[in-house]
């Protein structure tokens, strides 16, 4: 859940307004929708990256603290 609350967040701040689905279909969603090298496509890249980044080191935080931090405290 904290992931999806994440990525909604990103694609609201980008101006994007979709329904998030199953990670698959997000996925299949971003290659179809985020090519070139287009300033909001490279954009869209490099918050996409963050995001990823993010929720892994939380992921991390949470497996070896055993600490859990609410999603608007971030």
């Amino acid at each position: 859940m904290y992931s999806k609350l994440v990525w909604e967040n990103l694609l609201a701040k980008m101006g994007i307004t979709r329904t998030s689905g199953p990670w698959r279909s997000e996925l299949a969603w971003i290659l179809g929708n985020v090519k070139g090298k287009t300033l909001a496509s490279v954009m869209f890249k490099l918050a996409l990256a963050g995001i990823v980044s993010h929720i892994w080191h939380e992921r991390n935080v949470r497996g070896k603290l055993k600490m859990v931090r609410q999603f608007d405290a971030l």
